[in-house]
């Protein structure tokens, strides 16, 4: 009598457990439209923004960061931010615009946008834009 308890649960135990089945993401794709761009910077303005095109898939979001700061002043201290920041959304035909802020500071060097479509690295697909400011 006391094995008709251990076989029961037995049975119960190796009927839950089953093989599981991870889902693996496909990579996405990413495609900033240039590699390189030459910008010519209105010196008459005190800043300016570039627009710059991309595709990845439809409705993919995408990161933006790069290694290039611009210093601004803010209650009395001085503050460096990355000229492409946040993240953007691609439209349903996979499309997307990104702002990149561009101050005199950068006149006169080449600046890097880098676009990546994860947070997590396995997955993650990167883009790099090189911008020649002059």
């Amino acid at each position: 009598m006391r094995l008709l308890p251990f076989l029961m649960f037995t049975l119960i135990l190796l009927a839950s457990c089953s093989k599981k089945e991870y889902y693996i993401r496909e990579k996405t794709k990413l495609n900033i439209t240039e590699e390189v761009i030459v910008f010519n910077y209105d010196r008459t303005k005190s800043s300016d923004y570039l627009i710059l095109d991309y595709t990845s898939d439809p409705l993919q979001r995408v990161f933006w960061t790069s290694p290039d700061t611009f210093n601004t002043i803010m209650i009395l201290d001085t503050v460096k931010t990355v000229i492409a920041n946040y993240s953007t959304y691609t439209k349903e035909d996979g499309t997307g615009h990104q702002g990149v802020y561009i101050s005199p500071q950068h006149i006169g060097r080449t600046v890097t946008v880098i676009g990546y479509t994860d947070e997590y690295d396995e997955i993650n697909i990167r883009d790099t834009l090189k911008i020649q400011i002059r």
